[in-house]
Parts: C-alpha cells; structure tokens; sequence
C-alpha cells in the first residue's frame, strides 16, 4: 500500500509539473585546484557563500550523482531535481559553467567513446564512474585558449626544425619517419608514436628537453604564445611534466565571446584559460594524461585517442530555431543546446516536449511560464518540464542557455 501510495504522489507532482514552471534550479559548485579563486571566480556570484581561497572551477546543473541539483517548489520545498525528471531518474544531458585558472589550465584529457567508456567502468568505477560516453560543447562567455586534437604532421616537422632538442626526444629514428611523412598524406602511425614517445618519456628528458625550449624562445620569433603557455604552466607542474611539451603537438584554439566549439569522444584536448558554458552527455569520464595533479591514465588515453583527426576545429555553428533561440548543429544526438546572445531583449519558447534546463549568464533576466513569473540574475537557473509552457524570457544584458534532450 505504501509503494502505491508513493507512485499516486509521484503521479500527482508529475501532472502538477505541467502547470508549475519555470521551477528555480539550484546547481552545485565544484572546487578543483585548477579553478579561479574565490571573487575572481565567474562562478562566485552564482552562490550565496563561497571561502574567499577556495579554487571555484565548475558549476553543475543536473542530475549527475556527483552534482544533482535541487528544485524550489512553489510551496517553498526544495527537492532533488531527478524526483521530477518525467519517467527517469536522471537526465541524459548536464550544464556547466566553468572557470579557468590560466596559472593551472586543465589536464591533457580525452573522453572515452560509448565502447570504451563500458569497458572502463567495468574495469577501474573508481576512477571512470560512468559507463556513458561524454560528448560536450564549450560556448566562451569570456575570451578561451584551448589544446585541441593534433596538429598535422607537417606542423610538428616545423616544430622539431625550430626546436632540435625535440629530436633528442623522440630519436632520430622517429624524427625520421616524421620528416619523411611530412611530405606525404597523413599518418596516424607516425603521430601515435610521437605522442607515445612524449608522454612516455623519463623525466629527465622531458625537464632537459623543456629547458631547452624556453631557453631557445627569444630567438624562435614564429612561437612566443607555446613558449608564454610552457612557461606559465611550469610554474604549477614543473618542467618534466610531459604535457607542457605537448603544447607543441596540439592546435592552440581560441575562441571568442559567443563562439562555441565541439569536442566529440577520443580527441584530445585541455582548456588553458577563460570562462565559458559547457553542454555535455551527462557522464564524468576523463581521461588524463599531463598538466594534473589527479590520476593519470597515459596508456588508455594513447590507446584510445584518435589520431584520424588533425589540424584545429571549425567553431560550432546554429542551424535552426527553439522558438526564438539558435540551436548549435552538433554531431552528438545525446542533447541540444539553444542560446540566445547578449543584446537579446525578449525570447519567446513554446510548451518544451521534453524537460529542459535554462541558464542566465549576465545581469538577468525574467522567465514567465502560463501561471508563473522567476526573476534571475547571474547564474540563476529553472527547469522546465516537459509538456509546461510557453515561456516569455525578458533578457537584462545577459546569454540565455537552454539545454535538452537530443
């Protein structure tokens, strides 16, 4: 009797949902070292407390295990957001806001493809919670530098020309074999030997190696932004931490205000610096390999990264329209992401077929459902469950975010 007690209450809250939204979201902060420090942390003015020292790198709307967020129901109860996700107990999709500490970027990483992520949890749920994979967009709210995917091999010939200790590194065999490929079509073989050959280099190597480097920098004009990067983040990591020198392999990326980018399952990649909102399938798997003091995996992140893809990405761009917002065109069907940018005054949404999460980066903004009115400002969040609306968004100079199901 109890059991079907509960399942009429959960009945009644769901059909109650319909009339309720938009529903105040409150999201969780994580504190990871490489994150702003307290007020510099974009993600500061979206709590009520914070410690002053405490490093603010993420902020997690969702119901990922790790983070779930909470909802304020009209009656002033708060609730986990996954008692009212419509028939499931989680949501297939996570936003974040994250906020880069340029003295500590993020690690060297990869996010394991549908196969390989099954594999890992079973093998090692510690370290790889999730058996999902973790596709995700980036949308830069401040100016962001990144590592992304390989450069080509050519790119890399030039760099082992400008720097001739990177030769010491990989051997003049190798070297070889990459002069020789250079002039030819791509080889993936060759770019997973060099990048087997840094990370697994000793240590001593890698320090003389990045010694040499910045020392040489004043006179190689053509590479003064990987010489500023290697140097600022040897202060944090030290100089025989092989990810500095894996700088010199990946495109350095930036991306402006607005401007979104893609990263798909397997490629490599590392945010250096800047603030910005992340879509992703809602999943934790990481793999590192550099540049963290956290656990590293550098034999699973060679085996399973893809060396197909080279030279840097093109940004991601809109497509089509969710009521008044531009949906990104991405690759991935596991969520979608609209925005509508700063200078817009009014949006309007029709009812949302499936639940959704709505994000306010800036001054405010009001969102107004059938019966309700919820003013936010910076950070502020609602769901909106599937079925409810439509929604008037009154935007205060700020971006507006909703993600959803694919």
């Amino acid at each position: 009797m109890e059991s079907c007690k509960g399942f009429r209450d959960v009945f009644m809250r769901m059909q109650n949902l319909q009339s309720m939204g938009p529903l105040e979201l409150r999201g969780k902060a994580q504190s990871y070292s490489w994150g702003k420090v307290g007020a510099s942390s974009r993600i500061s003015g979206f709590l009520g407390r914070f410690e002053a020292t405490a490093p603010l790198a993420e902020y997690w709307l969702g119901t990922h295990p790790k983070g779930p967020s909470d909802v304020l129901l009209p009656s002033g109860e708060i609730v986990p957001l996954g008692t009212l996700v419509g028939g499931s107990a989680e949501l297939s999709f996570m936003l974040k806001v994250l906020s880069i500490n340029p003295d500590f970027g993020l690690s060297i990483q990869s996010h394991p493809d549908s196969s390989w992520a099954k594999i890992l949890h079973e093998r090692d749920p510690s370290n790889y919670p999730d058996a999902s994979h973790k596709p995700e967009i980036g949308v830069a709210l401040t100016p962001v530098t990144l590592l992304f995917g390989f450069r080509t091999i050519s790119a890399i010939a030039e760099i082992v020309h400008a720097f001739p200790a990177f030769e010491r590194l990989w051997g003049a065999d190798l070297t070889g074999r990459l002069r020789k490929a250079a002039h030819t079509e791509h080889q993936p073989e060759v770019l997973k030997d060099l990048f087997s050959g840094l990370l697994n280099a000793s240590q001593e190597c890698v320090a003389s190696v990045s010694r040499e480097v910045c020392e040489s920098g004043a006179r190689v004009k053509d590479f003064t932004e990987e010489i500023s990067i290697v140097n600022r983040l040897c202060r944090c990591y030290g100089e025989a931490d092989p990810g500095l020198l894996a700088v010199f392999m990946m495109n350095i990326v930036h991306v402006g205000p607005g401007e979104a980018v893609f990263i798909g399952p397997n490629c490599p990649h590392a945010y250096l610096d800047g603030d910005l909102v992340e879509c992703m399938a809602s999943s934790d798997n990481v793999i590192r390999a550099g540049l963290t003091p956290k656990f590293k995996d550098t034999a699973t992140l060679l085996e399973t990264v893809s060396y197909a893809e080279v030279g840097p990405p093109s940004l991601a761009t809109t497509r089509e329209m969710i009521g008044d917002l531009a949906v990104f065109d991405l690759p991935s069907k596991d969520f979608v992401l609209a925005t509508a940018p700063h200078g817009s005054e009014k949006v309007s949404l029709g009812a949302m077929s499936r639940d959704a999460i709505l994000l306010c980066a800036g001054n405010g903004a009001k969102v107004a459902g059938p019966t309700r009115l919820i003013e936010l400002r910076d950070g502020g969040a609602v769901f909106l469950p599937a079925l409810s609306g439509p929604y008037t968004i009154t935007c205060h100079e700020a971006a507006i975010f909703l993600a959803t199901q694919g």
